[in-house]
């Protein structure tokens, strides 16, 4: 891809905000990947960290076009706002949900 872009554009990498989530999704992937197999972060907060993965993707990917800046801006915005905010507070219910009973399990033991 990186070559691609070079020829395509003149360089591989602007820092164009599209290219910066694109990194992000792929730092959260090793920090979560790198904390698990290096025993810092548990089998249930792994799981849920990489469930949570959902929330920068759809950042990067939608949250990119409401910016209207950069080259991979595609103007798609209408009706977007409401849309990523209402996916962002289920996505973050969904993984609170989780957490609440998998706490309440450990309790009851």
């Amino acid at each position: 891809g990186g070559i691609w872009a070079d020829m395509s554009w003149g360089r591989f990498w602007g820092w164009d905000p599209k290219e910066n989530g694109a990194l992000l999704i792929c730092i959260w992937l090793v920090w979560v990947i790198h904390g698990h197999i290096s025993k810092h972060i548990n089998d249930h907060w792994y799981l849920l960290l990489m469930a949570g993965v959902s929330i920068p993707v759809a950042l990067a990917w939608f949250g990119v076009n409401l910016l209207n800046v950069g080259l991979h801006s595609y103007g798609f915005v209408s009706g977007i706002a409401a849309g990523l905010l209402s996916f962002l507070v289920l996505q973050t219910g969904i993984l609170c949900a989780l957490y609440m009973r998998k706490k309440n399990t450990n309790t009851k033991v």
